[in-house]
């Protein structure tokens, strides 16, 4: 008898090298996130700065796979930039890294780290120049500015 994991045996080598790369960017990207704003929490004592950090990391995990997943889509083409999901990418990444300066001191770096994780995972992917250049400015500003 045979499992048919996702039509796994009805795949070719290529596709299953596909998909387990693919699978393996979301699953690095989810660990790496929840390690990163583990380590933020554990920082913050107050219960209503966990909460807002824990939402945070729920909205930037959610818009960095939407971005993610439109940049795979994408790939190897590097335009239509699809401006949807790398809008509700932003819009997460400013709110958090606006968040990250309500924090105390001891946490405000790790957060930023967290906002720039997960921009970089989550747009990273894209080959426009105009979205490389954006990262290559925005990530030393959000991170020694806090």
């Amino acid at each position: 008898m045979r499992i048919h994991l996702w039509g796994w045996t009805d795949r070719t080598q290529v596709e299953r090298v596909r998909l387990y790369t693919i699978t393996s960017l979301y699953a690095i990207f989810w660990l790496l996130l929840l390690l990163a704003a583990a380590g933020t929490v554990g920082v913050v004592k107050q219960p209503v700065e966990s909460v807002v950090m824990g939402l945070c990391t729920l909205a930037l995990g959610v818009t960095g796979t939407l971005a993610m997943r439109a940049a795979v889509r994408l790939h190897p083409d590097r335009t239509p930039l699809p401006w949807l999901p790398l809008g509700l990418l932003l819009a997460a990444a400013a709110t958090s890294e606006a968040l990250v300066f309500l924090l105390p001191d001891k946490a405000r770096f790790s957060a930023a780290t967290v906002v720039v994780s997960v921009l970089a995972w989550g747009a990273g992917g894209f080959r426009d120049h105009s979205v490389q250049w954006f990262l290559f400015v925005a990530f030393p500003l959000l991170v020694l500015l806090p």
